[in-house]
């Protein structure tokens, strides 16, 4: 699990056998309110997930296009990740 968070976003990624729908219960207990996310989030799986963050990663998804800053924030989000034993294969 990697969770990134920058001014105008924050994203968790993350590796599971089956989402199976739970993703937004999954926000609302995070939350710890009754809050709807939903108009607010969205669920990318496999390719098209690595696509979206290769896309945020380089800047391409950014507010400022080509923006190079995001790409440290990726990499810190994965140290931290990989520093709380949130990563595998």
């Amino acid at each position: 699990m990697v969770l990134l968070s920058t001014c105008n976003r924050v994203e968790i990624y993350g590796v599971a056998a089956k989402v199976n729908g739970n993703v937004h219960r999954l926000f609302q207990h995070l939350s710890n309110s009754e809050a709807d996310f939903a108009p607010h989030l969205y669920v990318k799986e496999g390719a098209e997930a690595v696509q979206h963050l290769f896309s945020v990663a380089s800047g391409l998804d950014s507010m400022v296009i080509g923006e190079t800053e995001i790409t440290g924030q990726v990499k810190q989000a994965y140290q931290a990740a990989q520093e709380a034993k949130l990563t595998g294969a």
